[in-house]
């Protein structure tokens, strides 16, 4: 904090100087330091901004203290004004080094020195902040909480170096019993037990001497607990539930600990009936129908945001109302029953500025586009956005993708899609024996986004020969040939022929197979040549989620 009311101080002080000037800039006539003596002169002036020629105002001298505080070198600065002339301000940056660390060291306890030395990672040279003896230790009690050391003694301290301005730092660490969870009690619970409440409560888990896999007491897993407790009770009807107090306590010996909970469970609920207000877009059915709750249903909060916020708002979002807002108001009826009265502002339509599209290194920006069925300047619908969303991601070129809505103005929005690249490319290779064909092998490579167009490319190559089997029958007699084996295909696919909905793609492929063996009699041989054509193309009924093929081949025996 000090450095920031130095800060404050030279800013008053040059704001004094400049205020006759109506903040017109001075320029800085000349810069002198003080107190170093590691960091150059020089290297104080730049990192600050302050050198000699530069016009400066008061909230520039501010920001040359937060420069040089930030490099971690200094423990105090102070800039002081030494005259004011008629060229200009001359200036004096006052620092004091902050001290290098020298040895480090650790007493006490070893248990865990490896994993405490790895999680500081203090280095030898390095300058010593102010609060790093703090944060040090915060860090090592992090580290033994998370293996159930919940009771460290831990002392760091700094003593002189053997050098000046450097400093020896010390952890002295005493790290106790490990303590273990021995109970967890519920108080006020009558809706459901102990047993079933402990359940709900994901790692904070009683640690029974034969239950060695549970984890050790976690803070923040205790409090993500206390919510999943609280979720389970509004995801049962019980709408008003909530933890009164909670508290720690630990054994004599120190080894285990108790925790309980005092609770309101409330009454449980059940949906009675169900009112809207200020819905011009939809008639009141059509709201009832989409939020798919029914009167006698149990209060289940999930479910009830989950028709709110995704079935009945998605309406209003998909005609382009994303500025709608429902407001559910709940009135308890007698000692079980729920009113829930919707007040709905619908707002205005917004359209479709620019869609822009981050991230896609490789593949070229068209072939996200086609697949897009949200248009720039037609009014926007969420659930288009959602399926272009899955459109592109079925595409398989992608890791992730992720739509997102940037408001522009009251009218007007930006969606940015932004993707992540990712291999989806195959090659294959294979080697095998066979008895007929001897040693066989292949290779293949087939490419899915070949030159980022989204075009698939495929060539497949096998081959085997067998060449020590000799004819002992019939074809060939007397002579020797060797058995053979080859295939060799190439197909290329574009899905959509100059981004229209257009498929067409080609294949050819050739085939032998032979030639010294008999079956019953006829000679077991086969060569043939052949090739493919497809097209296809998207149809719009029953709807464009449909697809048609049509496929002509040809083959020809050589």
């Amino acid at each position: 904090m000090k450095f920031r009311l130095i800060t404050l101080v030279v800013i008053l002080s040059m704001a004094s100087i400049l205020s006759s000037q109506g903040l017109t800039p001075m320029k800085i006539a000349g810069v002198e330091v003080e107190g170093n003596n590691i960091t150059t002169a020089t290297v104080v002036k730049y990192t600050s901004g302050i050198v000699e020629g530069k016009e400066f105002v008061p909230g520039d001298f501010g920001k040359s203290v937060k420069k040089l505080w930030a490099t971690g070198f200094f423990s105090d600065i102070q800039i002081r004004l030494d005259k004011e002339a008629q060229e200009g301000l001359y200036i004096t940056i006052i620092v004091e080094e902050a001290p290098i660390l020298g040895e480090v060291s650790f007493k006490g306890d070893k248990k865990k020195r490896r994993e405490i030395e790895e999680e500081l990672d203090l280095k030898k040279g390095q300058r010593i902040r102010p609060h790093l003896l703090k944060e040090s230790e915060e860090s090592i009690r992090k580290l033994l909480a998370g293996d159930g050391y919940l009771h460290p003694e831990i002392d760091a301290s700094l003593s002189e170096g053997a050098i000046d301005n450097v400093r020896d730092l010390t952890f002295n660490i005493k790290i106790k019993n490990k303590v273990k969870i021995g109970d967890i009690q519920f108080h006020n619970n009558e809706a459901f037990k102990d047993r079933k409440l402990r359940k709900e409560l994901k790692d904070t888990k009683i640690q029974k001497w034969y239950m060695f896999w549970r984890s050790n007491f976690d803070k923040d897993k205790f409090r993500e607990d206390k919510g999943l407790l609280a979720k389970f009770y509004q995801t049962n009807g019980y709408k008003d539930f909530r933890i009164l107090a909670d508290s720690i306590s630990y054994s004599e010996n120190g080894k285990k600990m108790n925790i309980d909970f005092w609770i309101h469970e409330g009454n449980k609920y059940y949906f009675r009936n169900f009112t809207w207000e200020g819905n011009d877009l939809y008639e009141t059915e059509a709201l009832d129908y989409a939020l798919d709750i029914k009167k006698g249903d149990m209060y289940n909060v999930e479910e009830f945001e989950k028709g709110v916020n995704e079935r009945v708002h998605s309406l209003y979002m998909d005609r382009g109302y994303i500025y709608s807002a429902i407001n559910p108001i709940f009135t308890p009826v007698e000692e079980d029953s729920l009113d829930v009265h919707f007040s709905i502002t619908e707002n205005h339509q917004v359209s479709v500025r620019r869609l822009q599209i981050t991230g896609n290194d490789r593949t070229r920006e068209n072939v996200i586009r086609r697949e897009m069925k949200v248009i720039p300047g037609e009014v926007f619908n969420r659930e288009l956005l959602m399926r272009s969303a899955r459109e592109v991601f079925i595409l398989n070129y992608f890791a992730d993708v992720r739509p997102d809505v940037v408001p522009v103005d009251e009218d007007e929005i930006d969606i940015l899609v932004s993707v992540e690249e990712k291999s989806s490319d195959q090659a294959n290779a294979n080697i095998g024996y066979s008895a007929e064909f001897g040693l066989m092998g292949g290779t293949g490579i087939q490419i899915n986004n070949f030159r980022g167009k989204g075009q698939q490319l495929a060539v497949n190559l096998s081959q085997g020969v067998q060449g020590s089997m000799q004819r002992s029958l019939g074809y060939g007699l007397g002579g020797y040939q060797a058995s053979q084996y080859k295939s060799l295909s190439f197909s290329f696919t574009d899905p959509m022929v100059n981004d229209r909905p257009i498929l067409l793609g080609f294949s050819v492929f050739y085939y032998l197979r032979g030639q010294n063996r008999y079956y019953f009699s006829i000679p077991f041989d086969r060569e043939m040549l052949g090739a493919s054509f497809r097209t296809g193309t998207r149809l719009k009924w029953p709807d464009n989620y449909f697809r048609a093929f049509w496929t002509i081949s040809a083959s020809k025996k050589t």
